[in-house]
């Protein structure tokens, strides 16, 4: 014999699932990832949030008064300097909402800085250049964000890249003191053996997210800068842009996928008519090898992975705005209006 329907149960199921439905209409509940999703940006000294569709356009943080942008890598921190009265800087982190300022170093004094965070968001790497031309007096200090300890680790350095994997930092010195010319990477406490990656100079060099491969940009046999891609303590590397069609481009901004299964890279073409250059991006397939040419008139450095690293975020060189092309199919549809000073920091 059959069951009787249980009525006030099925009432009240049918009760919860519309009050669900409607939160979410109203956006009290995410329908899906993909609707939480937003872009951050800088904007006349101001960090700036809309939504990937372009709308609900904010103010983030107010920068006119410090110095400010170097998010954390987790988005949660955000790391600023000010100017004190006596021409001397004071960094600091704050939390993503501004609550919470931490001071890290008082009475800094130099021309020009460079802050990066560790992965991990343990450590800060403080570079320093006291000159903007004779840059061998620069100095590279590591900072602990819990206690503000800070340790000079060393002098003469041009350009930093923490490890995604350990709190291992490369720098770039080109100096060339002995046999450190080049790229080498030591333990964030300076208390490891220095490993030399690359004895030679680089246009860009940068770390796949999960540590196994290393991406560099440098001048090949024929005069070129050209993609190269090879492990992590720069070994084995080989030329990526070999084909027909950069024989007349120069290869630069390398920018892995957050999964590091992909490439963007920008070749900019020579016009023979001696005008403007042409910079088309392209997309890297790491595993098979496939470039693709995405879109021309490209901001070179402006484009950003989506977290899914299905589509793509860059401003157009061409009327300055942002765009968002899809990898798969490569359908474009515009952003949002910008100018020239915006510059896109970060798709979350």
């Amino acid at each position: 014999m059959m069951k009787k329907a249980n009525l006030p149960f099925f009432v009240s199921a049918m009760i919860v699932l519309i009050l669900i439905a409607l939160l979410m209409l109203w956006g009290c509940i995410p329908i899906g990832e993909h609707q939480r999703h937003r872009i951050l940006y800088s904007y006349h000294r101001a960090i700036w949030a809309m939504d990937e569709n372009g709308e609900n356009e904010h103010i983030l943080w107010d920068c006119e008064k410090v110095h400010c942008g170097w998010l954390s890598p987790d988005g949660t921190m955000m790391a600023y300097m000010v100017e004190t009265k006596d021409d001397k800087y004071i960094v600091g982190i704050t939390n993503r909402d501004g609550t919470k300022a931490t001071e890290l170093v008082r009475d800094l004094s130099g021309q020009d800085f460079t802050l990066a965070w560790s992965f991990d968001a343990r450590y800060m790497a403080l570079l320093v250049q006291y000159d903007r031309v004779e840059r061998e007096h620069n100095e590279l200090y590591i900072v602990d964000i819990t206690t503000g300890q800070q340790k000079l680790i060393e002098k003469g350095v041009i350009s930093i890249e923490w490890s995604p994997i350990s709190n291992r930092i490369a720098m770039f010195d080109g100096y060339g003191r002995g046999e450190q010319f080049g790229w080498y990477a030591v333990n964030y406490d300076g208390g490891q053996e220095k490993e030399v990656l690359t004895g030679e100079i680089t246009e860009a060099f940068q770390w796949s997210p999960d540590g196994k491969l290393l991406a560099v940009v440098k001048v090949n046999s024929k005069g070129r800068t050209s993609l190269f891609i090879g492990e992590s303590n720069g070994q084995n590397m080989e030329e990526v842009t070999t084909g027909e069609q950069y024989k007349y481009a120069a290869v630069n901004y390398p920018r892995w996928s957050p999964d590091s299964k992909e490439m963007l890279y920008i070749a900019e073409y020579d016009d023979p008519t001696g005008g403007r250059k042409f910079d088309t991006l392209f997309n890297l397939n790491v595993e098979t090898g496939e470039q693709t040419p995405l879109v021309g008139e490209v901001e070179p450095g402006s484009a950003i992975w989506s977290p899914d690293a299905s589509r793509i975020a860059y401003r157009s060189n061409r009327d300055h705005n942002f765009y968002i092309i899809a990898i798969t199919d490569r359908t474009i549809k515009k952003l949002a209006a910008s100018d020239e000073v915006t510059t896109l920091l970060r798709w979350e």
